[in-house]
């Protein structure tokens, strides 16, 4: 979080005894921030067994998903997570709320809204507030996660959907209340 990769994260996740998977997430200049990442991990590209790459798409409340009989779902209509980038659920539960649009002559658009338009936009809005995060906020935001009664809220609650999450973190953490000012400066 933070500096290393500016408007999303990086991950190190170890696969064996000699191979790491590393990665970022970031919205210009991948190949920069890559070489950054490599020299904070104490690496440098002759260390890397294999380059990936791919676009990330992120949910944008604006997006339209249906035009007549036109349908767009999951990847295709932004139906991400800010946070983490991750769709799959989003995209069947989109597929589900299509089939049922279509076979009872509903509107799609305000179908999938129904069951992901708030937790997509929860995690827009937690996105907009990451965005604007100093590696400090990121140090502080982690001091108070790693309190065991937030550990075990947060372990408890389903990371899917975050609107709910983030109403009983507020409740039983007014600290978080902190980083909500931030959001609207």
């Amino acid at each position: 979080l933070g500096s290393i990769a500016p408007n999303f994260f990086a991950w190190s996740v170890p696969e064996n005894e000699y191979f790491t998977r590393i990665g970022l997430a970031v919205e210009s200049e991948p190949n920069a921030y890559f070489r950054k990442f490599l020299r904070h991990i104490g690496a440098d590209e002759k260390d890397v067994a294999d380059y990936q790459g791919g676009l990330i798409p992120i949910y944008n409340p604006g997006v339209k998903t249906q035009i007549g009989n036109t349908y767009l779902l999951g990847d295709a209509a932004l139906q991400v997570k800010a946070t983490t980038g991750g769709g799959i659920i989003q995209g069947m539960l989109a597929a589900k709320a299509l089939a049922g649009s279509i076979k009872n002559n509903l509107n799609y658009e305000k179908e999938w809204r129904k069951v992901l338009g708030r937790d997509l936009y929860a995690s827009h809005l937690i996105r907009k507030l990451f965005n604007k995060f100093s590696d400090r906020d990121y140090n502080m935001l982690l001091s108070i996660v790693k309190r065991e009664k937030i550990k075990k809220l947060i372990e408890h609650h389903d990371r899917e959907f975050p609107s709910k999450l983030m109403a009983n973190l507020l409740f039983r953490e007014p600290r978080f209340l902190y980083f909500a000012k931030i959001l609207f400066q």
